[in-house]
């Protein structure tokens, strides 16, 4: 099965910023193609360490203009 793209879009709103999430389909990862995840401003997101009591230091993807 064959999956596009743009049915593994998530988008999430965080402190009134809204981010866009893609996911990789398994068969995206055996092929070796990688998806560059973008925010919804247009710039490829990056990672980035949570700074919340419920998930201190862990990674997520988010904006590279959010703090």
């Amino acid at each position: 099965m064959d999956l596009d793209e743009e049915s593994l879009k998530i988008t999430i709103v965080v402190d009134g910023i809204r981010l866009l999430l893609k996911d990789m389909s398994s068969s995206s990862i055996s092929s070796g193609r990688t998806l560059k995840r973008k925010c919804l401003c247009g710039d490829e997101a990056v990672m980035k360490p949570s700074g919340t009591d419920l998930n201190p230091g862990r990674r997520f993807l988010g904006c590279p203009k959010y703090p």
